[in-house]
């Protein structure tokens, strides 16, 4: 029996492969679990109908994020914070400070665990590398500057 991989089966197939297997184990096993569904002509279409819309879906996400980082790359993060003697920092700057200000600034929510930056514990300028998408990053510059936090 020819079926429809729903999700991947250990040594047997990937998720969205079609496959010939026995009859007792599509029926026993594989469909009753919801692993596969019979591959009809109408299954084989509906499914390669959805692999398309969510390839198209992702292509404009990427293409989104591309946008965004153009955007990023040109500008300047100022992130505040308590300062004390020797222009070092009360606490430290981390991936979160940096990435509420830059959200902010480009009217786009960016996640703390996307921003990768060094903990930051003096004034001075830094780069961000964020992780926007699996195929694209941008590197921003991050000044920190004294003041109230």
């Amino acid at each position: 029996m020819k079926v429809l991989f729903l999700k991947d089966v250990v040594n047997v197939a990937k998720a969205g492969e079609i496959k010939e297997v026995s009859d007792g184990y599509a029926r026993n096993f594989l469909i009753p679990k919801q692993m596969a569904v019979a591959a009809t002509e109408n299954v084989q279409k509906h499914y390669e109908a959805q692999v398309r819309a969510q390839q198209k879906a992702e292509a404009e996400l990427e293409a989104k994020m591309k946008e965004l980082a153009e955007k990023i790359k040109d500008l300047t993060v100022v992130v505040k914070g308590k300062v004390g003697s020797g222009n070092k920092l009360y606490g430290a700057i981390t991936s979160a400070n940096v990435a509420k200000e830059l959200s902010a600034m480009v009217d786009y929510e960016i996640d703390k665990r996307k921003v990768e930056i060094e903990t930051i514990k003096e004034l001075g300028d830094y780069e961000a590398t964020i992780k926007l998408h699996k195929n694209v990053t941008a590197k921003a510059k991050v000044k920190v500057v004294g003041g109230a936090d």
